[in-house]
């Protein structure tokens, strides 16, 4: 995936030549929360700023949310 690569380029580019990359797994998990728990969320996001995103939030019941990390191994060269 383009993307993952992109946000991983920094980091590969500051370790490069002292450790290379050896595993990179993507982990999604999807939980269905109410809306206390969705207010929670935001908050912890960057939108969570945006009055805009969560008086449209504080409107849901419950929603399906999809978190997604990237893991990654390295190994010294």
């Amino acid at each position: 995936n383009a993307t993952i690569v992109d946000r991983l380029g920094p980091l590969l580019s500051e370790l490069e030549g002292r450790f290379r990359l050896e595993v990179r797994k993507v982990v999604r998990h999807t939980a269905r929360l109410e809306s206390p728990a969705l207010l929670d969320l935001l908050t912890a996001t960057y939108r969570g700023a945006r009055r805009s995103q969560r008086d449209a939030i504080a409107s849901l019941d419950a929603m399906d949310v999809t978190s997604s990390w990237t893991l990654c191994s390295f190994r010294p060269t």
